[in-house]
């Protein structure tokens, strides 16, 4: 199977940019496992690899056989501290935390089409703050039926809760963390045509969040935000020559809300994108996609202003030696909201890490990150900058050790937030 085809296959579920699902992108913290096995894609030799995902079968945990199944376990144990907790500029408070987040996954062994079911949660408890307690938990199935040489159905169902930390742009200042569950089903198809390919893939997600309890006052509904995305993309690429696919990309999403927000607000809308990209694989030194376009979101509240411009979205890695990978992300979106006077804002993120190997099993991650918020139609604006530095330690097959510091400082323009924000965390992970 060629790059390009792999590396649709790899964003299948993904979707459109106008409308990305991630909620509270400002405490997305940087990843150090292993990356989870994709089985939207065929079985194939790598031909291109970075630090974090270059294969270690000496240090992965074996499992256990089920006859053609594979049934794997973790649990991570972490352990951290937080200087600002609420993400506030005048009241900072600390605390430590700890928790568990336990992991188990069955998928297939067969050479053709692909299975797997799993749940995996995590639960964080807090010594000082119980509002900051949580637990997430997820359940889902994937599949994949192949047909002929290289075309593939696609299908995934998930069912979680989640939450939405403090430094959201959405999020309170007061009572409990905001929590939701989310219901997902997505597909796709996929399917070469000698030097061409085509995938076509779309999805549903319901969010449907909780009521948040403010202590002796009333509960603070937040009804107002549930709502279902829809979302729908046609994608056709061209092998221009080994290692170099251009693409034509559509996208369209919709968003409806189920009940009106404050003074009767609608905030239903629709979007439409346009675009066109390279995948690229210049041997194994640099690899990856990128794209630019037109996007445009409508809004059917006619005192909303609608939302286009500049699409854009990169991501890139290049192996400057066997033991190095710098990685560049690049992507921009339009976010919903529920602040008064605006739809929702144009959130523009960019991200570099460094990834290395000190050891065989040490691994060391740097990195920094800008993301700009800027809200429609109220003069807003919020700037966020986060550095962190990580290590990830695999001891044997069953053990690993993971340490992580993240700093975060938003400035804020127009009723935007300022704030600080340095955590710590090691995190230490059982697997069988």
């Amino acid at each position: 199977m060629n790059h390009g085809t792999r590396t649709a296959l790899a964003v299948l579920f993904s979707a459109a940019s106008v409308h990305a699902a991630e909620l509270s992108p400002d405490l997305r913290l940087p990843p150090l496992g292993a990356e989870h096995l994709d089985i939207t894609r065929r079985p194939e030799a790598r031909r291109s690899t970075t630090v974090r995902s270059r294969p270690r079968p000496e240090l992965q945990p074996l499992g256990i056989r089920m006859g053609s199944f594979h049934l794997t376990t973790e649990l991570g144990l972490p352990v951290g501290y937080t200087d600002n907790l609420f993400a506030a500029e005048s009241r900072t408070a600390s605390d430590f935390h700890y928790g568990l987040a336990p992991r188990v996954e069955l998928r297939s062994g067969w050479s053709r089409h692909a299975w797997r079911v799993g749940a995996h949660s995590t639960h964080r408890r807090h010594r000082e703050f119980s509002s900051e307690d949580y637990d997430d938990w997820q359940i889902f199935a994937d599949g994949r039926l192949d047909f002929g040489a290289e075309a593939s159905l696609f299908s995934r169902l998930s069912i979680a809760q989640r939450h939405e930390g403090r430094g959201a742009a959405n999020s309170f200042s007061e009572g409990e963390i905001a929590e939701y569950h989310l219901y997902e089903l997505n597909g796709g198809w996929s399917q070469p045509f000698g030097r061409f390919a085509v995938r076509l893939t779309g999805g549903l997600a319901e969010y449907q969040f909780d009521a948040i309890n403010a202590g002796e006052a009333l509960p603070i509904d937040v009804d107002d935000r549930d709502r279902v995305a829809a979302h729908a993309e046609a994608r056709l690429g061209y092998q221009v020559q080994p290692g170099y696919r251009i693409f034509l990309r559509s996208a369209y999403n919709r968003q409806r809300y189920d009940h009106p927000g404050g003074n009767g607000v609608n905030r239903d809308s629709s979007g439409i994108e346009y675009s066109l990209g390279a995948d690229l694989e210049i041997t194994e030194l640099l690899f990856g996609d990128v794209f630019a376009g037109y996007y445009r979101q409508r809004y059917d509240d006619p005192s909303f202003d609608d939302r286009d411009g500049l699409g854009l979205g990169a991501n890139l890695y290049w192996n400057p030696t066997t033991l190095t990978t710098v990685h560049l992300e690049v992507g921009r979106s339009v976010q919903e909201t529920i602040l008064a006077g605006t739809a929702g804002y144009l959130a523009t993120d960019t991200a570099v890490e460094l990834e290395h190997e000190l050891l065989r099993n040490l691994l060391l991650f740097a990195g920094a990150r800008h993301l700009a918020r800027d809200y429609s139609g109220i003069g807003r604006e919020e700037t966020m900058r986060q550095y962190h530095l990580a290590a990830h330690y695999q001891v044997n097959r069953h053990l690993s050790v993971r340490w992580r510091v993240v700093y975060r400082d938003q400035d804020g323009k127009g009723g935007g937030r300022d704030f600080t924000q340095t955590a710590v965390e090691q995190h230490i992970v059982l697997q069988f």
